[in-house]
């Protein structure tokens, strides 16, 4: 037995607790621009911008702190002076905790990863029309307001599909390796003489594709050399301006750590001011209370509100059914009601609204003049409004899905109806957060095969910044 253990601590043979630490000083130089500026576009599509007042660069603001990298052999974690984060990669979870403020927060890996990708489509649209609309016009500015599509890859760690691929070129001065493409995006990377052990390079991959904004091509290069970088200086450019990174490794170890877990007492980081983080903050316990209609109840229901004389309430009901469960008996409720349309005007007005046979702003008219009184039913008016509502860079659908939600919280058309506003308004955690609470009541549900088409394209789309895979989950 002891044989045994003293062969394990020869070769290092990690634990469930074992992991691979790095620890560095980190140095990061911000340089913001120096103008603000609008674009418009007129009457014909033409593009114009409206420049803003040009004043001096402001200071640059350094930031130094200590870093601390916790690689096992699925996680990842960063702490500083200031917090602890968490890359679960097999629950695809994020979660950063803020000790001093008994905080802590959570996001999907997903999510982030989306976000990445649209972000990066709408800077490459701005800079497109930023370029076409600065044509022939001079800039003071010593940051160059539009952005070159590396410095984009770079930014994102994602490469722009039909940009044809560079390949890094390399100068060496002793053992410091300067990677540039174009002579443009540098990256300047000296190894130390540690390797990356076997069990942990795949977390260790994951960890610097997530946190260095460096561009894969370059960042795929200094992986494959599985060396711990003893220092990494790069630069991220934008139209915002500029910042500088320096990592310089202090110490590598191997270090036993605790389970990870959120202490006992902190809060949720929630944004009281927001509806959206109020009702996600609150969702998971509403949902697992809340007590699902039997058929039998729900044709009970209808039967009621017919005999009362609102064929409407119970039409609502059946569609209330079918938002939130797959093997509701919607559809055979819903034409056992159409019986009614003639006798009724209200339900007449309401079934008009459905397909092409009204505008949608006729249809918003008719839905928002039906009287509710007396509907128990009539938040689902909310969700048809939502629907309606969607393109609408107002943003009012999403107050209809919240009131929808609150009056019924297993609503799983309305989560995912909701998660498509906010990931229109870049809002890529909120919207992940609804579309997981919409699979946490009814994964099955037509309208959660969306999410589960969305979440394997971004697998497929890009492997680098997941562990796990869809099968897995």
């Amino acid at each position: 037995m002891i044989h045994f253990l003293l062969v394990c601590l020869l070769l290092s043979i990690p634990t469930n607790d074992q992991v691979f630490q790095m620890q560095f000083d980190v140095t990061t130089i911000t340089q913001q621009a120096s103008s603000s500026f609008q674009i418009q576009v007129d009457e014909a599509g033409k593009i114009k911008e409206i420049p803003g007042k040009e004043s001096e660069l402001p200071k640059p603001t350094t930031k130094k702190y200590s870093k601390s990298v916790l690689v096992g052999k699925d996680f990842f974690e960063i702490v500083t002076p200031d917090s602890r984060t968490r890359y679960d990669m097999i629950k695809n979870q994020v979660i950063g905790i803020v000790p001093e403020k008994k905080e802590y927060s959570q996001t999907s890996v997903q999510a982030l990863v989306l976000f990445r990708g649209m972000e990066l489509q709408n800077r490459q649209y701005l800079s497109t029309i930023l370029n076409e609309a600065l044509k022939d016009k001079t800039r003071k500015s010593e940051v160059n307001r539009t952005e070159d599509p590396r410095d984009l890859e770079a930014t994102f760690g994602i490469l722009i599909k039909d940009l044809p691929r560079a390949e890094p070129a390399e100068t060496h001065q002793k053992q410091a390796t300067t990677f540039h493409i174009d002579n443009k995006v540098k990256v300047e990377y000296t190894p130390s003489g540690d390797k990356v052990p076997p069990e942990f390079q795949a977390a260790f991959r994951l960890w610097l594709t997530h946190t260095a904004s460096i561009h894969p091509a370059i960042r795929n290069r200094i992986l494959d050399k599985q060396f711990v970088p003893r220092h990494l200086k790069w630069k991220t450019q934008s139209g915002a301006g500029y910042e500088e990174h320096d990592w310089k490794l202090i110490k590598v170890s191997l270090a036993q750590v605790d389970p990870f877990s959120v202490p006992a007492g902190f809060r949720l980081l929630v944004d009281d001011k927001d509806p959206v983080s109020v009702m996600l903050s609150k969702a998971s316990d509403r949902i697992r209370k809340h007590q699902r209609m039997t058929p039998p109840e729900i044709e009970a229901a209808m039967k009621k509100a017919v005999e009362a004389g609102r064929p409407l309430d119970a039409f609502l009901l059946a569609i209330n059914d079918g938002l939130s469960y797959s093997d509701s008996q919607a559809a055979q409720n819903l034409r056992k009601l159409n019986v009614f349309q003639s006798e009724n005007e209200q339900l007449k007005s309401f079934t008009q609204t459905f397909g092409n046979r009204k505008s949608e702003k006729e249809s918003i008219e008719i839905l928002e003049k039906i009287d509710r009184t007396g509907l128990n039913y009539g938040y689902v008016l909310e969700t048809q409004l939502g629907g309606m509502k969607m393109q609408n860079a107002s943003g009012e659908a999403k107050g209809h899905y919240l009131k929808a939600i609150e009056a019924n919280p297993h609503l799983t058309g309305a989560y995912v109806d909701l998660g498509k506003v906010l990931q229109s308004m870049y809002r890529t955690p909120d919207a992940w957060k609804c579309w997981e609470l919409a699979r946490q009541i009814d994964p099955k549900h037509g309208m959660v095969l969306g999410v589960l088409k969305l979440e394997k394209q971004l697998f497929e789309m890009h492997p680098e910044f997941f562990l796990s895979k869809m099968e897995n989950r």
